[in-house]
C-alpha cells in the first residue's frame, strides 16, 4: 500500500514539474496574470504601479532582436535608499529607461511580425533592459523588461505579448516596431549616449 502512494505521489510531482517548467517555456507569468498571454504595454503599466526597492538599467549591444550575441555595453543601478541615484548620470539613466518605457503606448506602430518580417540587417542594436525589486508582499512576477533600439533610426521593437528574457531566443516571438518622436530620441540619447 505504501508503494501505490509513493508511485502516485512520485507521478503527480512528475507532473507538476512538467506543468510549472511549460508555463515558463511558453512566457507566462504565473500570479497576477494566470496562464494568459498579455500584451507588453500593459505589463509595462502594471509593472510600474507598484513600489520598487531597486532598479538596473542594462544596456547590450546586440545584431538582432534576439540578442544572441549581445555583448555587454552599460550598466546603470539605483535604489529608493539613495532616490535612486538622483542628480547623476546613472540616475538620469534611469528615469529616462522608465519614461521611455512608460511613453512606448503613445508611439506610432510602423509594423508587428516576426522579426524576419523586419529586414533586419546587421546594424547595431541596443537591448535596454530595466531590472526591479520591490518593497513588501506587493509585487509581481515581472522583473524583467526588454526594449530593443536601433542605433541609426531610433526605431524602437517591443515583444508584442510579454515573455521572459531567455524567450527573446525564439523565433517565433512577435514583435512590434515603433516610430521614435523627438522625446524619445532624446530619451534614447540620454540613456545610451548615442550623440
Amino acid at each position: 500500500m505504501k508503494d501505490k502512494k509513493r508511485i502516485i505521489f512520485s507521478i503527480l510531482t512528475l507532473i507538476l514539474i512538467l506543468l510549472v517548467r511549460n508555463l515558463y517555456k511558453n512566457g507566462y507569468t504565473k500570479v497576477i496574470w494566470g496562464n494568459k498571454r498579455i500584451e507588453y504595454l500593459k505589463v509595462i503599466d502594471k509593472v510600474f504601479r507598484y513600489d520598487f526597492s531597486g532598479m538596473a538599467v542594462v544596456i547590450s549591444k546586440s545584431s538582432n532582436l534576439h540578442g544572441r550575441d549581445s555583448e555587454y555595453y552599460y550598466v546603470s543601478t539605483g535604489s529608493k535608499e539613495n532616490n535612486f541615484s538622483a542628480n547623476t548620470d546613472d540616475g538620469n539613466r534611469l528615469s529616462s529607461a522608465k519614461e521611455l518605457f512608460l511613453n512606448l503606448k503613445n508611439m506610432r506602430v510602423i509594423k508587428e511580425g516576426l522579426t524576419e518580417t523586419f529586414n533586419i540587417t546587421e546594424n547595431n542594436y541596443y537591448l535596454i533592459q530595466i531590472n526591479l525589486d520591490y518593497f513588501g508582499k506587493k509585487r509581481t512576477d515581472v522583473y524583467c523588461l526588454d526594449v530593443f533600439v536601433n542605433s541609426e533610426n531610433y526605431h524602437i521593437y517591443l515583444p508584442k505579448n510579454y515573455c521572459e528574457p531567455l524567450k527573446l531566443l525564439d523565433n517565433s516571438v512577435v514583435f512590434v516596431e515603433y516610430e521614435p518622436d523627438i522625446r524619445t530620441k532624446e530619451l534614447i540619447d540620454s540613456i545610451i549616449k548615442l550623440k
